[in-house]
């Protein structure tokens, strides 16, 4: 345009600060902090709602859906290699943050026909997964197993050798995981605090990443689909989870996002085809 500072003024008037969408905005950007808050306190008081002791039971399930091996000593020969481990660390943690944030401002502010689909999702999934299935099966990971379950521990190995990459290197997950288990002996209620393997948080949000990326087209379904593969991995590597967790949470979060987006269809006055959206 000939004046293309005024163009660009003129479109983000009519797009960005258009009242319309500012006031939609309004109620998920207020309210959405709020619930969270509520989420993840309930989260940190599940120790006082339900004694960890289903890890016994799910690393026994873990072995058995993996031929009688556990999923860490699969991927040891793969990953277990101090540069590759970092790397999978670092993957695993900034990346997610950064990528849930974006997803939640672009679904705040946007119109995008899925918009409602995702906003009441994320919520339920928070609910259900990270607090309603995460007090039923109460678990702590891999990582914590020994400090938890009494007799012997089939992921001492694994965390020895986590332990000797964070002596030598920078280790995010091993860092999290230390402050993780500090705050629940000394104050489980800190902030940022909250000790939970069953159902995996991650990676139900990391589905979530590839329901938002699917409309971009093939490239960022792909680069979608191997991030939530990378998360799985990660997830099991790093100690965090067993891989029934991510399992569990894939499913599940497909599966809300299925009734959420079935139940918006069925509205009167909507196409109730979502998917064709």
């Amino acid at each position: 345009p000939d004046k293309p500072f005024q163009f660009l003024w003129d479109d983000m008037r009519w797009t960005v600060f258009n009242p319309r969408r500012i006031l939609a905005a309004a109620p998920p950007f207020f309210l959405l902090p709020a619930a969270f808050s509520v989420v993840m306190s309930i989260k940190r008081m599940i120790p006082i709602i339900h004694p960890f002791n289903w890890d016994p039971t799910l690393a026994t399930i873990d072995k058995w859906l993996h031929g009688g091996v556990y999923p860490w000593e699969l991927l040891q020969p793969i990953f277990g290699h101090p540069l590759v481990t970092v790397a999978i660390a670092e993957a695993y943690s900034f990346p997610w943050y950064a990528l849930f944030l974006l997803m939640q401002f672009w679904y705040t502010f946007s119109s995008d026909p899925r918009r409602q689909q995702f906003l009441v999702s994320n919520l339920l999934i928070w609910i259900l997964l990270g607090n309603g299935l995460a007090a039923a099966f109460a678990s702590v990971g891999p990582c914590y197993y020994g400090r938890i379950v009494d007799g012997p521990d089939p992921f001492a190995a694994q965390m020895d050798y986590l332990t000797a990459v964070a002596d030598s290197h920078r280790l995010v997950s091993a860092m999290a995981q230390e402050y993780l288990w500090t705050s629940y002996q000394s104050d489980f209620l800190r902030l940022g605090s909250g000790i939970s393997a069953m159902p995996s948080m991650h990676l139900a949000i990391g589905t979530l990443m590839v329901l938002w990326m699917w409309r971009g087209g093939r490239f960022f379904r792909i680069v979608g689909v191997l991030y939530l593969v990378l998360l799985e991995l990660g997830s099991v590597h790093l100690a965090w989870h067993y891989a029934i967790d991510g399992y569990v949470s894939i499913l599940l979060t497909l599966f809300v996002w299925w009734v959420v987006g079935w139940a918006l269809g069925k509205r009167p006055g909507k196409n109730s085809d979502w998917l064709a959206q």
